[in-house]
C-alpha cells in the first residue's frame, strides 16, 4: 500500500460484495466493497469503501491497475 497508515483490512472485511460485469470477453468491471485499517489503532478502526476495478484479459491473464490498489484508500 502507498499510503503507510493503511492496510487491507483482515479476513472477512478485506473483500465483500464482489460483482462482476462482462462488457467484452476480454474486458470486465468488478465492483467490491474493500475492507482498510488503520495501522496501529486501537480498536475498530475499519475503513470499508465501494471500489471498481477494470481488468483486462491479456496473454491468458487477467490484469488489474495495480496503482489503483497502491494509492487506495
Amino acid at each position: 500500500m502507498k499510503n503507510k497508515e493503511w492496510g487491507l483490512a483482515c479476513c472477512w472485511q478485506k473483500a465483500q460484495d464482489i460483482t462482476i460485469n462482462v462488457k467484452y470477453p476480454a474486458l470486465v468491471y468488478v465492483r467490491a466493497r474493500i475492507g482498510y485499517v488503520l495501522k496501529g489503532a486501537v480498536g475498530s478502526s475499519t475503513n470499508i469503501k465501494t471500489e471498481t476495478y477494470q481488468m483486462l484479459l491479456e496473454d491468458g491473464r487477467w490484469r488489474i491497475g495495480l496503482l489503483d490498489i497502491l494509492y487506495a484508500p
